[in-house]
């Protein structure tokens, strides 16, 4: 069976979490202690100018810094980024400090094995090193983000095995859950903002025919010849949003318009059917799996004795080496690539490589790790 790892490993890093802290100044050259374990300065300094480039290089310019971060407007993106950097390194120490617990080790042959295949990806080993110094990295760091991927992946199935649920824990959450577990039958209309999709449904509303406003104003392609049928399908098929709104949708019910990344949909539900326990049982398994994993986590980190030295606000100053050498130009507007740089942060590993590199690593990473 498929360890389903890649939900798991974010809840490793989601940058933000609560730990029992103690601020003040340390020792120097130390960044925060984890039950007395030291973590370097270099390393926050490293993991911080990696995650600025990122920053960076989505935006298209260094200006992005200092604007307020979305999620939190009392500080600026650039603290922001600090703040997630620290936390990243706190979190991985913890889960190192218990892997050893429970004799979990990293194989360095892997790591080296993991290496060696993404330099292939790039031709040549030059190219390789071209591509780490345009995005600021050093391949000390390159090998340890590998390293730390490869044991949080060893970790994770570990871990897993350790909270696997019982039936009647199964059981209980499909029963205390039900509604969300359902097969339907919709179609939809997609466009490309709010105005197009409130003034298509106020045509609705009116009585226009579904089918026919689908055929003529949906961009989705695959389906708007249809009608914007979608024929049937599962709870979790559809992007979280979409899901969501058919979920609390009564059969023939059309909807307000609703907002993805995709753009706006106007939904309507033909029929919507109870998935049996049978039919729900495996999701139902892995959604109960991944929360008790989540608890383990978060009382670990809870539990985790942390002293922090260093503060957002402080400046840092990053060595050349790890300096971004390329900039490439962003088509975006300037807040869309915030956006899209603040929900990368939010939703992904805080450790990961947000670039070409990065994708390649992680690829390389899965082949070794992925239990099948």
């Amino acid at each position: 069976m498929k360890i389903f790892n890649k939900k798991i490993i974010a809840s490793l890093s989601l940058g933000l979490l609560m730990f029992t802290t103690a601020c003040g100044k340390g020792p120097e050259g130390v960044a925060a202690t984890v039950n007395g374990v030291e973590i370097p300065e270099e390393k926050y300094v490293e993991l911080y100018a990696m995650q600025r480039n990122q920053y960076v290089q989505m935006a298209g310019s260094e200006d992005i810094l200092k604007e307020a971060y979305p999620n939190d407007e009392s500080k600026t993106i650039d603290e922001a980024i600090k703040e997630t950097a620290l936390n990243s390194l706190v979190e991985m120490e913890v889960i190192k400090q218990d892997a050893e617990k429970k004799g979990i080790k990293v194989d360095e042959a892997k790591v080296n094995e993991a290496v060696e295949s993404v330099k292939s990806q790039y031709g040549s080993e030059e190219e390789f090193n071209k591509a780490l110094e345009e995005a600021g990295l050093t391949l000390n760091f390159f090998k340890e983000d590998i390293a730390n991927s490869l044991l949080s992946n060893d970790y994770a199935t570990k871990i897993t095995e350790e909270v696997k649920p019982t039936e009647e824990e199964i059981k209980k959450y499909y029963d205390d859950n039900k509604d969300s577990f359902f097969k339907a039958k919709a179609a939809h209309i997609l466009v490309a903002t709010k105005d197009e999709a409130t003034k298509l449904k106020k045509e609705l509303d009116k009585g226009a025919d579904f089918a026919k406003l689908a055929k003529e104003n949906s961009t989705d392609e695959s389906n708007a010849a249809s009608g914007g049928d979608l024929g049937e399908f599962t709870n979790g098929t559809m992007v979280e949003q979409f899901d969501s709104a058919v979920k609390v949708m009564k059969d023939g019910e059309i909807s307000d318009p609703v907002q993805t990344d995709f753009g706006y949909h106007i939904i309507k539900l033909e029929s919507k059917t109870p998935r049996t326990f049978e039919e729900a049982k495996s999701e139902v398994e892995q959604t109960v799996a991944e929360e008790k994993f989540t608890n383990y986590i978060n009382d670990l980190q809870k539990a985790a004795k942390v002293k922090k030295y260093v503060k957002p606000t402080d400046e840092v100053v990053i060595p050349e080496e790890l300096q971004l050498k390329a900039t490439p130009a962003t088509e975006e507007p300037a807040e869309e690539a915030k956006n899209e740089a603040t929900n990368k942060a939010e939703n992904k590993p805080a450790n990961e490589v947000k670039n070409e590199t990065a994708n390649k690593t992680e690829n390389a990473a899965n082949k070794n790790t992925e239990k099948k």
